[in-house]
């Protein structure tokens, strides 16, 4: 990915991040942004009898296309994880979700009294990650290089195993996988970070891992092997009449790769967090 990228997104809406046949990326949503304490700015306990208001500083949303933002509208054109996006009313029953504003934010709606003040808000609120759209698409160059091959080439698809999943703290199986892997090359949080391997068990029957510090729901990508025989390695040995090499197929195979799964990641992650 370019620098300043973190990958590719998408929204309710429809709008999606997306890479054109001229092997530019067309940019429509924003990075993760993770909320810090002091980006919410202000506790509203006078505005229902039921609810409360927590307001997000409208700053954050600087370069986002507000078009239909509107307490009385769901705009579907941002994406605040682990939270559903409501129109706003003083009803119990939208505790726990956000709203957007003609006022350029988002306000949480969160149960009369939950937060004694601001301060109280804020720290229990912050580390919340969002996505939005953005005012005006950006266009990036990736640099993929052409995809060239010799005639006769072959090429070997190696199992793998990439997948979203929630973190289960309550019967101790932690990461449930689908298949026995053999080992554990990489594995994420929500927000892309890298987590320490030194911190991972992957238990002796390759079907599950634990996590030191992992919290229930918590949602986490895993990458790893499977065991040798449980999926298997698919080879093709196709005859190419284009002038090329192998070697030049490599780099440009391995750079496709790569922005499909972070494409393939992100879908996984936003069906995982909205199930």
């Amino acid at each position: 990915m370019p620098d300043g990228v973190d990958g590719l997104h998408s929204l309710p809406n429809g709008v999606k991040d997306e890479v054109s046949d001229d092997g530019k990326l067309i940019k429509r949503v924003s990075n993760r942004y993770v909320l810090q304490a002091s980006d919410f700015i202000q506790l509203n306990t006078s505005l229902g009898t039921n609810t409360d208001i927590v307001y997000v500083d409208a700053n954050v949303f600087n370069n986002a296309d507000k078009t239909n933002w509107f307490n009385s509208v769901i705009a579907n054109n941002i994406d605040v994880f682990g939270y559903y996006e409501t129109d706003y009313a003083d009803d119990v029953n939208k505790v726990g979700k956000f709203y957007t504003s003609s006022t350029g934010t988002i306000g949480f709606i969160v149960a009369k009294g939950q937060y004694a003040d601001l301060t109280e808000a804020q720290a229990d609120l912050a580390g919340t990650t969002l996505i939005y759209q953005l005012e005006q698409e950006e266009v990036h160059d990736l640099n993929i290089p052409p995809l060239n091959s010799y005639p006769n080439g072959t090429l070997i698809v190696e199992p793998y195993l990439r997948k979203s999943l929630k973190y289960d703290a309550i019967t101790g199986n932690g990461l449930d996988f689908p298949v026995v892997l053999s080992s554990i090359e990489k594995i994420e949080d929500v927000n892309g970070n890298e987590i320490d391997l030194a911190n991972v068990t992957l238990a002796s029957d390759g079907l599950s891992a634990t996590i030191t510090g992992a919290n229930d729901n918590d949602v986490y990508v895993v990458y790893g092997l499977p065991r040798e025989g449980v999926i298997p390695t698919v080879t093709y040995k196709v005859p190419l009449n284009t002038s090329a090499t192998i070697k030049d197929n490599n780099a440009m195979i391995q750079q496709h790769s790569k922005n499909i799964l972070d494409l393939q990641d992100q879908v996984a992650m936003l069906i995982v967090l909205n199930s």
